[in-house]
């Protein structure tokens, strides 16, 4: 095992184990929970990096990296050119953040985003449900010694009987689906190609155009490409149903918010959940922010509790184990095709 030698933090950074394998930690939560799953491990060495600055000092001679996408940001992609590590996992779901400018060549990388599934799933449905129910419009009749139910009652809906689509029919998808089949919704689900899965018929994405009006609500499970960046534009917002409900808990982008501010003042969706944006933190004077018929969240869907953190480090564990026995890691994913340049024009 290894002995855990705790070191201040200078600058960001926090040196837990000083071992042979040195691994850099760069996650917005759940450090504690790695360093415990990892603590049985011999000749291994975790750090933990706060902030960029920290992550790029540590970066020559690393040879690990496990990082939220979040944090690989142009600062830390640079530095990755100059000293890639042997290995990158990333703990999210989206790795679309690698692509503008992937690592080398010859870097092993793997990816542990399987276990958000259900905590964005029940995110997803929890806004779709709230904003069904007019939950955020309701509790505003009861503030103070208000008590209307007068306006409330007509603006109540339901999600039994109603028809969803889920774009983006994947592992986040299929959770979604399956949660909105038990609250008696008529689910219709759109992917890469067309198959039924769990009770779902799922038909290619680009018949996305003819399923938009036929649906009462939508949620997006997609990631960020190529293919779905601005994916919802203002044209395509204009095909959804008239009071129909778009939940967003995808990736920031995939949604053009100018246009999504002006579709809502029309009707088309009626309203909105959001929990990823454009740019993040969403600024303060975004226009999202002023209106009363979208639900905000700060992009935290795949978070629920330590028990969701405590299977990401398991499977940093896992995953490590398998390196250190000369293996390759067991949630590894291609990425060479990153490497081959593409045609970027939409």
């Amino acid at each position: 095992m290894c002995n855990i030698v705790a070191v201040a933090k200078t600058g960001g950074i926090s040196i837990i184990m000083n071992n042979a394998y040195r691994v850099l930690c760069a996650v917005t939560a759940g450090f504690d929970e790695l360093r415990k799953a990892c603590a049985p491990l011999s000749g291994v060495s975790l750090v933990e990096c706060g902030d960029d600055d920290s992550l790029v000092d540590a970066l020559p001679g690393a040879d690990g990296l496990v990082i939220y996408a979040s944090r690989y940001t142009s600062a830390v992609a640079r530095a990755v050119q100059r000293h890639a590590p042997r290995w990158i996992h990333v703990t999210t779901s989206g790795t679309d953040a690698f692509e503008a400018m992937p690592p080398p060549p010859g870097v092993t990388m793997s990816s542990g985003g399987r276990v958000w599934s259900e905590t964005v799933a029940e995110h997803a449905v929890a806004m779709l449900l709230a904003l069904r129910r007019q939950l955020h419009s309701a509790v505003r009749r009861v503030e103070g010694d208000g008590w209307n139910r007068a306006a409330a009652i007509p603006a109540l809906g339901v999600v039994n009987g109603s028809r969803v689509l889920v774009v983006g029919h994947g592992a986040i998808g299929d959770q979604v689906a399956s949660r909105l089949l038990a609250l008696g919704a008529e689910v219709t689900g759109l992917a890469r190609r067309a198959t039924r899965r769990n009770g779902v018929d799922v038909y290619p994405v680009e018949t996305i155009d003819e399923h938009l009006p036929k649906h009462d609500s939508v949620v997006l499970c997609v990631p960020r490409t190529d293919q779905t960046l601005g994916l919802f534009d203002a044209r395509r917002l204009a095909l959804m149903a008239p009071g129909s409900v778009l939940v967003n808990v995808s990736r920031g982008g995939v949604v053009n918010e100018s246009a999504l501010v002006s579709a809502l003042a029309a009707g088309r969706p009626a309203m909105a959940g959001i929990d990823v944006y454009e740019v993040e933190p969403l600024p303060a004077t975004h226009p999202l922010r002023s209106l009363d018929n979208v639900i905000l969240t700060p992009h935290v869907a795949g978070f629920g509790d330590n028990a969701v953190l405590g299977r990401v480090a398991r499977i940093v564990h896992d995953n490590l184990c398998d390196l250190l026995a000369g293996e390759a890691p067991r949630d590894a994913f291609d990425h060479a095709h990153w490497q081959r340049p593409r045609d970027r024009a939409r």
